[in-house]
């Protein structure tokens, strides 16, 4: 073999290795710097909010748990900075409780789903339940949740149902033993079941309620760590991440729609959230790079077909608050010195 022959290998081999970590995207990212002006939260410094979600209207909802770890602490961000701390009035007849997930829907509305006792009947089993609120925090219903059902994500739906994810508690038949069974799907106001999410291969044409053909994949996926979102167009975007990043949709009845398997930044990556409006679908990806700043990659989809529209490499750390009109982009950012959080915008064109 020539040397020149033994040195071509040797680079391609070093520079193969320095690429495993990234995917080959169609378009290079490009540069993401935000707007000038940037209102700072009105919060306490270090306050250790995060999660948030956005209304319609540009409010944010942020939340961290509290001192005794079975509640959370809430706060109202308006676009401007100033912000609100909201206290939930207690809960009728409720003894001790642990909130699983918590989450907002339009107009401020606020949705638990919590473990409870009884405060009057010490002999009764703690129970699940779903709970609601009004946007000032005063209570409005709850309603008992069958099965020991442990949630990881709740996403409240306009028709005043709701989609929940997480894991049912069941024994083993003939023992002692509890197991963790996957369970997705659509529930309604007063927290029965109405359907699991549909197969894919389920006929277009079945009634979902009555389908034996469930999504069981996506139910494994999304209790793992998967992000879901309702779309502007009425619709719920799952998104699970793997070797390849894939968003199925559903209508809210549960219906499957479709699935698109995603272009992704990184080969041993991450995808980290999802947003969808305008009709385009942003999804951000975290993955291992040789700079820090290299790590994390925003990438604009077509919400319809899954096509790659543009990749952003942004120039900040934060956390997507909130994506509107298909290209109006909010960034809570971590202000390095002051430990607070600055509200930062973005056009994706």
């Amino acid at each position: 073999m020539s040397r020149v022959v033994e040195l071509t290998l040797v680079a391609t081999c070093v520079f193969c290795l320095h690429a495993t970590g990234f995917a080959q995207l169609s378009v290079p990212p490009t540069p993401l710097t935000l707007n000038e002006d940037s209102p700072v939260v009105q919060t306490p410094a270090y306050s250790k909010f995060s999660d948030p979600q956005c209304d319609r209207d540009g409010t944010i909802y942020m939340r961290h748990e509290s001192a005794d770890d079975n509640s959370w602490d809430l706060a109202r961000i308006s676009p401007d900075g100033s912000a609100k701390q909201i206290e939930l009035a207690p809960v009728p007849g409720f003894g001790d409780s642990h909130t699983f997930v918590l989450a907002t829907s339009q107009g401020g509305a606020l949705h638990e789903i919590v473990r409870a006792s009884s405060d009057t009947d010490r002999s009764d089993p703690p129970a699940i339940y779903y709970l609601q609120f009004d946007a000032d925090g005063s209570f409005r219903s709850r309603q008992r949740i069958e099965n020991e059902f442990i949630p990881a994500i709740l996403l409240p739906l306009p028709s005043g149902n709701f989609f929940a994810a997480g894991v049912v508690m069941k024994k083993v038949a003939g023992m002692e033993d509890v197991e963790e069974v996957a369970a997705t799907g659509i529930f309604d106001s007063d927290a029965q079941l109405i359907t699991k999410l549909q197969s894919s291969s389920a006929k277009s044409g079945a009634n979902v309620a009555q389908s034996s053909t469930t999504d069981s994949d996506t139910d494994d996926a999304v209790a793992q760590g998967g992000h879901v979102t309702l779309g502007d167009d009425g619709d719920i975007y799952v998104l699970l991440s793997g070797s390849n990043t894939r968003v199925r949709v559903y209508r809210q009845t549960g219906a499957f729609r479709r699935e698109m398997t995603l272009q992704q930044p990184f080969q041993e990556g991450l995808a980290t959230g999802v947003w969808v409006s305008g009709g385009r679908m942003l999804v951000t990806y975290e993955g291992e790079a040789d700079d820090p700043k290299d790590a994390i990659t925003y990438i604009l989809y077509d919400a319809g077909t899954g096509q790659l529209i543009r990749a952003y490499r942004p120039q900040f750390t934060g956390a997507v608050a909130c994506f509107q009109d298909g290209q109006s982009l909010t960034v809570l950012v971590n202000q390095k010195y002051s430990g607070q959080l600055a509200i930062g915008t973005a056009e994706l064109q």
